[in-house]
């Protein structure tokens, strides 16, 4: 049975989180309730609690200190941090002091307990024992993306229900609304044979190879675009048709599905960059390094395509260099702060479709994008 402290200055919402909250269906009961970071070190010492959910901006002592402070005397609850916007800087410093999760203010109805679940979750992944390997990554990606998720779809809309796709990767979104189809992977070695001779030679001399063959492909990839360059030249040697042949008749097909498109953009770009420096201060928070290095223990390749994903590749980087992990975390910051920039210039580029303030409140932006739907389904 969990443990659980609750330290909010705002009554209503600390008897909410108390009194609304199904704690023993979530395996908790509340030992302790405190109204700032004083009575929080009060309770934390008379109670013991193994989660403390609080607030940071309080009266006599705000959740920052009252967090340091029971570091220091030895507390190693975890914590679940309340906070509202505009405290996101000041969040950063108290999830380098071990907090697991955060919850934006105002927070909905299933956030609180998801977020213990999860925490719940971790914990108890921890207790089993690791796998002997991952499942086998396997080639196409986009392609058996495209193949799967629209089974999922099918299967949604045969029961008579409306399909949500969620996510920020344009090209497998654009993919799975048209129906586009891929190039052939095929594995009979050419591909690991161009890729030695990338390492050896460089990539200028299959450029030049491919810019022959396919001169429109080349013409948007550069040396140090190697893996396009391997994958072009690859589907010209196995196939004798170039990838922009395919990408031609793919663009030709109509599209499959007729979405409403819904974007969520930030009118000051500050604020979606805070939010990508404290999401990668929560990844670390909650084990990045340590993930990473059991990915590698269990024998996945540093070069594995999983291990190139934002966040792992810079950690890999840096534990080859003999670096403490902790030193990629500004690198993946501004890593995931360029790979942002390029979601936003792919979607704009898509005239359908229709922007959402990020920084309203989460109930105006769900009001505005049910009448954005309700507007869509009507014809306006």
């Amino acid at each position: 049975m969990m443990r659980v402290l609750v330290v909010e200055d705002e009554e209503m919402i600390r008897k909410g989180i108390v009194l609304a909250t199904d704690w023993q269906s979530l395996g908790c009961v509340v030992v302790g309730e405190a109204a700032n970071g004083e009575e929080g070190i009060a309770q934390a010492e008379k109670c013991r609690p193994s989660l403390i959910i609080t607030d940071l901006k309080m009266p006599k002592m705000d959740g920052l200190e009252m967090i340091a402070k029971l570091r220091e005397a030895g507390c190693d609850a975890y914590i679940i941090i309340l906070t509202a916007y505009d405290s996101f800087t000041y969040a950063q410093t108290a999830l380098r002091l071990g907090a697991v999760d955060f919850l934006l203010k105002p927070f909905h109805d299933g956030d609180l307990e998801n977020a213990v679940l999860a925490l719940q979750k971790k914990l108890s992944s921890r207790k089993k024992e690791p796998e002997a390997q991952l499942p086998a990554i396997r080639a196409g990606a986009k392609s058996r993306y495209v193949q799967e998720a629209d089974a999922c779809v099918q299967d949604i809309l045969s029961r008579g229900k409306p399909v949500i796709l969620v996510g920020g990767t344009g090209l497998y979104i654009d993919s799975l609304i048209a129906g586009r189809q891929f190039a052939p992977l095929p594995q009979t070695g050419r591909r690991e044979a161009l890729e030695r001779r990338a390492a050896e030679e460089g990539a200028q001399p299959l450029l030049d190879e491919l810019r022959a063959v396919d001169p429109e492909r080349a013409a948007r990839l550069s040396v140090s675009d190697v893996k396009r360059i391997v994958r072009a030249l690859e589907i010209w040697q196995e196939t004798g048709r170039t990838m922009t042949d395919f990408d031609r008749e793919s663009r030709a097909i109509p599209p499959r599905y007729r979405p409403l498109w819904l974007g969520l953009h930030f009118p000051e770009r500050a604020q979606l960059y805070a939010r990508i420096d404290l999401r990668v201060e929560l990844m670390y928070a909650q084990g990045l390094a340590q993930e990473v290095r059991a990915l590698l223990d269990s024998g996945v390749p540093d070069r594995a395509t999983s291990l190139q994903a934002i966040g792992y590749k810079q950690v890999v980087q840096a534990l080859e260099e003999g670096l403490p992990p902790e030193a990629a975390l500004g690198t993946i910051q501004q890593a995931t702060r360029r790979y942002a920039k390029r979601q936003m210039t792919w979607f704009r580029a898509n005239p359908a479709v229709q922007w959402l303030d990020a920084s309203a409140g989460a109930d105006e932006i769900f009001r505005a994008a049910l009448q954005k739907a309700a507007d869509f389904d009507s014809g306006i």
